[in-house]
C-alpha cells in the first residue's frame, strides 16, 4: 500500500507523495508500520529537533538507509511531513493527530502552523479548542479538586518571550452561582514565568457540588486585565542560533547576535550576500562574517522574510526595507512594498514617506497599459476639460489652435516593446456636428501622438465650447503589442548563474536554475535529470512547444512566487501540465476558485481543458444557484463541456 494513498476512501485527500517516486530526490526512509516515506535528513532535520537529534546528533542511526518510527499512525505522518514541506495540510479532520506529532517530534514550525489554523480557521466548538489548547500547553484556565477544594487558576505561558518578560495583570475569578450568587476572588499579579496562579482552596468542594453544580456542569469565568508587559517585541518565527549550526555553513555575526544560515540562499536573493560569498575568495571560506551598523532585530526579521516567512508587520517593516535596499534584495524590498500597498494599517503619509525614501516603483504608478494579450482591446477616454485656456496632458492651445492627442508610457516595459493602435479622436459639439479625426500608429516609445492643430480655438470656442467647458473623446483600439507582458517578478537570467546549475533554453531565452528544485516539484523534470536520458548530464537543455513568458510565470511560482493572475493563469496552467508539476496547478486551481474573475463559462473551460475536478465541482455547485431562466439559456454549452471528458 503507497503512503500517498488514504487508508479509507473517505481519507484526507494527500498533497504530496513520499513513496518511491522520491527515491531519487531523498537520503533516507522513514518506516511507519508497513509504509515508507523517501525524505531528506537535513530539511526534517532543520524543522524538528527530534530528526536532528535522530540525524546529526545520534552517529549510531544518521548512517541509516532504513530507520523505523513505533506508535504512529501513517495517515497522520503523512499530513505532518506535507505541513513540513510547507502544504497547507491542516484541516479540522487532521488538526489534533498533526499538532500530536509536532508536539511528540519537537516541531515548533508545525506546532505554530496548528496553531494559527485553530485561531484563524478552524470551525471547531470553542470547548473543542479549549481542549486541544491545553493537549498542546497553550492553557488559559484550569480548575481542579484539591485536598477536598476547588482550585482555580489562570495559566500564562507565552510563545517564545525574550529571557527576561513580564506581565503585570488584574485577575478576576468567577464560579457562576445558580441563584446569582456567585463566588469572586480578584488580585493583582505580576507574571515574570510560565506558570499557573489562582487559589488552592477557592471553594469547599462539597458546597460547590451543592450550590454551583448544575447538571454536572459547572460554569467558571476568568476576567484577565493586563496592565503592562515588557520584553514581548515581535515573536520570532524561525532560529537563526546555533541550534541551526549543522543545516548552515556560515555565521553572521551582528553586534552579540549570531545568525546561522545558508550562503546560497543568501547569494540567490541578495545582491551583497551574491557579491560576498561567490567568487570572493576572502568571504567565502571565512566561517564567521562580522555585519557593523545593523541592529539584531532587525536582521532577523529581514532574514525571516528571505526565508520565507510572514515576518513583516507594521513595527518591522521599516526595519526590514532599510536592510533589503541596503543588502539589495528585490525579494525583500518586493514583499514589504507589497505589504504597505495591501495591509497597512500606517497612515497615507508615513507610508508615501517611506516609499519616496526606497525609491519603491509601484506606490505612485497610474493606470497604463501593461497587458501582452494579443486580443484586441477598445476602451474610449473621455473628459470634460474647463477653463480651455490651460490644458494639459493630452488637449491644450497652440497658438491659434487646439492640439489633441495621446499620451503613451507603460509601466516598466522590456528595453524594445511596441503598440500597434488605431486612435479616433472627437471633439463634441452641442449641435452633433462632431469633429472626428482617426489615425494608425505604432507606438515604440513613451510619447503623445495625434493632431498638433486638431481644431481652429476661434472655432472651437464658438461652435464646441459649453458654459467654458470642452468635451473630448479618444477612442484607442489596440492591435498589437510586443514586449509588455507582465512585469517578471524573479530573474532566472545569467545573474543567476553562479547558483543554479541547468541552463533551460525556450525559443531564444536561457532559464537558469537548480535542476533538483525542478526535479522535487515536476515529474517531467525528475524523468529528465534523474533518469537515464541524455540530457541528465547536460548543463542545458533545450524545451520546445513553450512560450517564454508563461514559463517564466510557471518558474516564478515553482520558486514561491505569488505570480498568479487572470492575465497569466491560462499560460501557466498550460505549462503545469505539461511538466506535470501538481503543485502549480493546485496554485492555479485555488486561484480560479478563490480570486479569479474570470467568466463562468471560461473556468469552465480551463477545468474540462486540464481536468480540474475541484473547479468542476464548485463550477456546478455555482450553476444550481442560478436561476432557472438564466440556466436554460447556458446548460446545453455547459453539460456539454462538462461531460466531454
Amino acid at each position: 500500500m503507497e503512503p500517498d494513498k488514504p487508508s479509507s476512501e473517505l481519507g484526507k485527500k494527500k498533497i504530496r507523495k513520499f513513496d518511491e517516486s522520491q527515491k531519487d530526490v531523498s537520503d533516507v526512509i522513514i518506516v511507519v508500520r508497513s509504509f515508507k516515506f523517501y525524505v531528506l535528513k537535513k530539511y526534517l532535520a532543520s524543522q524538528s529537533s527530534f530528526f536532528k537529534s535522530l540525524f546529526i546528533e545520534n552517529r549510531s542511526v544518521s548512517n541509516k538507509r532504513e530507520i523505523a518510527l513505533p506508535g504512529i499512525d501513517p495517515d497522520d505522518f503523512h499530513y505532518f511531513l506535507e505541513v513540513l514541506y510547507g502544504e497547507s495540510a491542516i484541516d479540522d479532520s487532521n488538526l489534533e493527530e498533526v499538532l500530536f506529532l509536532a508536539d511528540k517530534l519537537d516541531s515548533p514550525i508545525a506546532k505554530r502552523k496548528c496553531e494559527e489554523f485553530l485561531l484563524e480557521k478552524s470551525k471547531k466548538t470553542l470547548e473543542e479548542k479549549q481542549q486541544l489548547a491545553i493537549i498542546s500547553t497553550m492553557r488559559y484556565m484550569q480548575v481542579k479538586c484539591l485536598n477536598n477544594y476547588l482550585g482555580f487558576f489562570v495559566h500564562c505561558n507565552p510563545i517564545a518571550p525574550s529571557d527576561k518578560w513580564s506581565i503585570q495583570t488584574k485577575l478576576e475569578w468567577t464560579v457562576v452561582g445558580a441563584n446569582q450568587n456567585d463566588a469572586i476572588i480578584t488580585f493583582d499579579y505580576c507574571y515574570e514565568e510560565s506558570e499557573g496562579c489562582g487559589s488552592n482552596n477557592f471553594l469547599e468542594w462539597e458546597k460547590m457540588e451543592k450550590e454551583y453544580l448544575v447538571d454536572g456542569n459547572l460554569p467558571v469565568e476568568a476576567k484577565v486585565t493586563i496592565i503592562k508587559t515588557t520584553g514581548f517585541e515581535k515573536q520570532k518565527i524561525r532560529k537563526f542560533d546555533e541550534s541551526q549550526k549543522e543545516v548552515s555553513d556560515v555565521i553572521l555575526v551582528v553586534k552579540d547576535t549570531k545568525f546561522c544560515v545558508s550562503k546560497m540562499c543568501l547569494a540567490s536573493q541578495s545582491a551583497f550576500f551574491k557579491s560576498l560569498f561567490v567568487g570572493n575568495t576572502t568571504f567565502f571560506h571565512n566561517p564567521a562574517i562580522t555585519l557593523p551598523g545593523i541592529d539584531p532585530d532587525d536582521f532577523h526579521y529581514f532574514l525571516e522574510v528571505l526565508y520565507g516567512e510572514s515576518a513583516i508587520y507594521d513595527s518591522t517593516v521599516e526595519g526590514v526595507l532599510f536592510l533589503a535596499d541596503m543588502m539589495d534584495s528585490p525579494t525583500a524590498k518586493r514583499r514589504c512594498e507589497e505589504f504597505l500597498l495591501k495591509e497597512s494599517k500606517k497612515t497615507f503619509k508615513t507610508k508615501s514617506q517611506i516609499t519616496s525614501r526606497y525609491l519603491l516603483d509601484n506606490w505612485n504608478s497610474t493606470c497604463a497599459i501593461s497587458n501582452a494579450n494579443l486580443k484586441i482591446k477598445q476602451f474610449v477616454l473621455k473628459h470634460s476639460f474647463q477653463k480651455v485656456t490651460s490644458l494639459s496632458m493630452v488637449v491644450k492651445r497652440d497658438y491659434n489652435h487646439l492640439d489633441f492627442y495621446i499620451y503613451c508610457e507603460p509601466i516598466a516595459p522590456s528595453d524594445k516593446w511596441s503598440i500597434q493602435t488605431k486612435l479616433e479622436l472627437k471633439v463634441v459639439s452641442r449641435n452633433q456636428n462632431h469633429v472626428i479625426k482617426t489615425l494608425d500608429y505604432c507606438y515604440e516609445k513613451s510619447e503623445g501622438r495625434g493632431f498638433l492643430n486638431f481644431l481652429e480655438w476661434e472655432k472651437m470656442e464658438k461652435e464646441y465650447m459649453v458654459d467654458g467647458n470642452l468635451t473630448v473623446e479618444a477612442k484607442v483600439t489596440i492591435i498589437e503589442t510586443t514586449g509588455l507582458g507582465k512585469k517578471k517578478i524573479r530573474e532566472f537570467d545569467e545573474s543567476q548563474k553562479d547558483v543554479s546549475d541547468v541552463n533551460l533554453v525556450v525559443r531564444n531565452t536561457k532559464f537558469y536554475a537548480s535542476k533538483s528544485h525542478l526535479a522535487d516539484r515536476s515529474i517531467f523534470f525528475k524523468a529528465l535529470f534523474f533518469g537515464k536520458s541524455s540530457e541528465s548530464k547536460e548543463s542545458e537543455v533545450i524545451l520546445n512547444g513553450v512560450d517564454p513568458n508563461d514559463f517564466q510565470y510557471f518558474l516564478e511560482v515553482l520558486y514561491g512566487e505569488s505570480d498568479i493572475d487572470d492575465s497569466t493563469v491560462e499560460g501557466i496552467l498550460m505549462v503545469a501540465d505539461k511538466y506535470e508539476t501538481p503543485m502549480v496547478v493546485r496554485k492555479c486551481t485555488d486561484f480560479l476558485l478563490n480570486s479569479s474573475k474570470k467568466s463562468l463559462n471560461k473556468k469552465l473551460d480551463l477545468a474540462v481543458n486540464y481536468n480540474l475536478e475541484e473547479l468542476k465541482e464548485e463550477r456546478v455547485s455555482e450553476y444550481n444557484t442560478i436561476a432557472v431562466g438564466n440556466l436554460q439559456k447556458s446548460n446545453k454549452s455547459f453539460f456539454g463541456k462538462l461531460f466531454q471528458r
